[in-house]
């Protein structure tokens, strides 16, 4: 022992080798008196196994790559729509004559469109619980009522539009211009909006949404509701910002009376 405390080097590797030479034959030993088991022998049944490769195969075929699942979500649900009145309604529910709930207005006439529009109306029956994204309309008006549950909108690249929107989640709007937003949404974010009407209706306990490079717009101020303007942090929450002006919510029934006129003859109303 060197100092009386550590082992000499060529000492601790004999020791070493001669441990791991004593391991390797406890476990020869240990090998001999282990108790011999029988296994038996599964053949599966040719039917059950067959039916067992084809399920395989349906999950396979289920189950898609993430890549593939994110096309599909960011896929439009309608775009490239020119002077139509959409009307979305859930599969379950019969489309009757008349808008979607909007707000407190619970049922308005659309007999104007009919008599003062050549716009065709199409209803298409959508899942409830879906997003919507709808991209590049023209002169369109669009329901999304609150039945269909839609858990998000998306609008994006849309001019001289009437959207009548109700989402469960958010609505996200960009790069729209000339068009008026009407309806509810837990949560709102406007990204390059130019010259728009928004009458949302913040159903999120905060009641606010947020502006992004946005400009012209007219917002109705149902309950109070605050506008963050991004570009213009500082004066946020102040009517001094000349990216957006207040209207009172007793617009919102004229607006949904009219909702079918030209963008230019709406705004002569507010």
């Amino acid at each position: 022992m060197q100092n009386g405390s550590t082992i000499p080097s060529y000492d601790l590797k004999n020791f070493s080798n001669q441990i791991d030479q004593l391991v390797f034959e406890f476990d020869d030993t240990k090998n001999k008196f282990k108790d011999k088991r029988f296994k038996f022998k599964h053949i599966p049944c040719p039917n059950r196994d067959s039916r067992k490769n084809e399920e395989s195969t349906v999950v396979k075929k289920q189950k898609k790559p993430a890549v593939e699942v994110e096309k599909e979500y960011m896929k439009p649900t309608y775009e490239e729509l020119t002077n139509i009145e959409l009307i979305l309604t859930p599969n379950d529910s019969i489309s009757k004559m008349g808008l979607p709930e909007v707000t407190n207005v619970t049922e308005i006439s659309i007999s104007k469109s009919q008599t003062t529009t050549s716009r065709p109306k199409i209803t298409h029956h959508l899942q409830s619980s879906t997003p919507i994204y709808l991209r590049n309309l023209q002169n369109a008006t669009v329901h999304i009522p609150t039945l269909l549950h839609a858990t998000s909108i998306t609008l994006e690249q849309c001019s001289n539009c009437t959207f009548i929107i109700n989402a469960t989640t958010f609505t996200f709007i960009s790069h729209c211009k000339n068009c008026v937003f009407l309806g509810s949404s837990q949560q709102l974010r406007v990204h390059d909006v130019v010259d728009c009407v928004l009458g949302v209706s913040i159903l999120s306990k905060l009641n606010r949404f947020i502006i992004e490079r946005c400009h012209g717009l007219i917002v109705v101020r149902f309950d109070g509701v605050v506008v963050d303007d991004f570009d213009l942090v500082c004066v946020s929450d102040k009517d001094v910002d000349d990216n957006y002006r207040f209207v009172e919510p007793s617009v919102e029934k004229t607006l949904l009376e009219n909702v079918h006129d030209d963008f230019k003859e709406l705004i002569k109303l507010l």
